[in-house]
């Protein structure tokens, strides 16, 4: 006489078979990412880097934009492109900061604060001169002599031209 199996067993086998089924379907559908816009495939899958960042340098912003949106659903995030998207300077910093304003996906708005970061790294905004005693003297160069020098840590002086 044959076991019939306990309903506990029949629930493992059921809940298996199907988490088996959905794990293929999302492998061999390609539903476990989202599916990425034509123009990201064109930039991240043809081509070499070089390349490509030579080529996104000539795209306009709300392109450049949305090729970085996509590099940062990729695993792992492609930031760099905010680096590139930041090298614009002030021109950029206008349709950036409306395009926060209107935005409404978060990873958007995170990767339009990441280059607003960025250009405020880089400098875009004013010149600063900062200068503090830890700060080896290459760094507190300043030629200008309307610039105060007090050597006051983290004392920043901004310079207009």
């Amino acid at each position: 006489m044959e076991a019939i199996p306990s309903k506990v067993a029949i629930e493992r086998w059921f809940v298996k078979t199907v988490g088996f089924i959905c794990l293929m379907a999302c492998l061999i559908g390609g539903s476990c990412t989202p599916a990425m816009p034509p123009e990201c495939q064109e930039f991240f899958y043809s081509g070499s880097s070089n390349d490509a960042e030579k080529e996104f340098s000539s795209y306009d912003l709300d392109k450049q934009l949305k090729i970085y949106r996509c590099g940062m659903t990729r695993r792992p995030p492609h930031t760099t492109l905010a680096l590139l998207i930041a090298d614009r300077g002030e021109d950029a910093v206008s349709p950036l900061l409306d395009k926060l304003e209107t935005e409404r996906d978060e990873l958007s708005q995170y990767s339009i604060i990441r280059i607003l970061a960025v250009m405020s790294l880089k400098g875009p905004f004013t010149k600063q001169v900062r200068c503090c005693r830890s700060s080896p003297a290459s760094y507190c160069k300043n030629d200008d002599p309307n610039v105060p020098r007090n050597g006051k840590r983290g004392t920043e002086h901004n310079r207009t031209e």
